[in-house]
């Protein structure tokens, strides 16, 4: 009898330990899941009253949508707008004739503040795109940790534009060196053809000069026939010169665009950190060079 008293006394405190372990388990369970009811009632709500705005804006005159909006349901004008936003991107159910539609179970699971966090990515599109990518723990995200998300998305997106802009001004520059370029060949080549018309005039000249009858020469060789062979020699002088510079501008200028080509897919392989920096400065080079030509 004694044992079996003793027996009882010492699993009491263990059953109590139990009983309050069941109960602080029971206790999350329903704290979370008036937490999940919470969240939808929220968020449906929100979606219902961003239905019934779009509906009242409808019928209210022109120019007393404000003053409606604060005489009957308190709102400002950029609250009512954020909110019927809402509706219209996740909640309208409405099919789209061009663009992607939301993923609907994605969105069931989303609360009020996720969804209100999406609506800082303007473009829908972009919107349906960052929640595709997202889509294995979106739901599970906090509302600043989703901000983070996006900041970060349009960071990369500013950099990438940035790093558009940039190439573009250097395709700009390396197209104005091309021009330019095309036109010293067109210049060169009317030159050279200008030197070849008047070398052969001059050729043509020096061979009467050289045939003239022997009795009107004068004894000495002809100042004439001098002149006319030391003005060949430079013009032919001159137009290797310009040919041979031409030849050098056109290795330089294949050089420059190869070393573009190489610095590009240098950069592409860098941190986004490092990237900026170097673009920064291949933006700067030809600025530079552009201003220079």
């Amino acid at each position: 009898m004694e044992e079996t008293a003793l027996s009882k006394t010492d699993s009491a405190p263990q059953e109590a330990q139990e009983n309050e372990a069941s109960k602080l388990i029971r206790l999350a369970t329903e704290i979370n899941t008036i937490k999940e009811q919470t969240r939808a009632a929220v968020k449906s709500a929100t979606l219902e009253i961003g239905k019934r705005l779009v509906e009242a804006k409808a019928v209210v005159p022109h120019g007393g949508w404000g003053y409606w909006l604060e005489q009957n349901v308190d709102y400002s004008e950029r609250t009512a707008q954020l909110i019927m936003s809402v509706w219209e991107r996740f909640g309208s159910g409405q099919t789209k004739l061009f663009g992607k539609e939301p993923d609907a179970a994605l969105v069931a699971k989303l609360n009020r503040s996720q969804l209100v966090a999406l609506m800082s990515i303007k473009d829908e599109e972009e919107c349906m795109n960052f929640m595709e990518e997202h889509k294995d723990d979106l739901a599970d995200m906090s509302k600043r940790e989703l901000e983070k998300a996006i900041k970060e998305r349009d960071e990369a997106k500013r950099g990438l534009d940035k790093w558009r802009q940039e190439a573009d001004l250097a395709n700009e520059a390396a197209q104005n060196a091309i021009d330019k370029r095309n036109k010293l060949r067109l210049e060169l080549d009317s030159l050279r053809e200008d030197h070849e018309a008047e070398i052969e005039d001059l050729r043509k000249r020096l061979k009467e000069a050289e045939e003239a009858p022997i009795d009107v020469m004068p004894t000495d060789e002809s100042e004439t026939v001098k002149e006319l062979r030391e003005k060949i020699a430079a013009l032919e002088k001159e137009r290797d010169a310009r040919t041979t510079a031409e030849k050098a501008f056109a290795r330089h200028f294949e050089n420059i665009k190869g070393e573009y080509a190489a610095m590009r897919q240098e950069i592409a392989s860098m941190s986004d950190e490092k990237a900026a920096k170097y673009r920064a400065a291949m933006q700067k080079l030809f600025s530079t060079m552009a201003e220079a030509v």
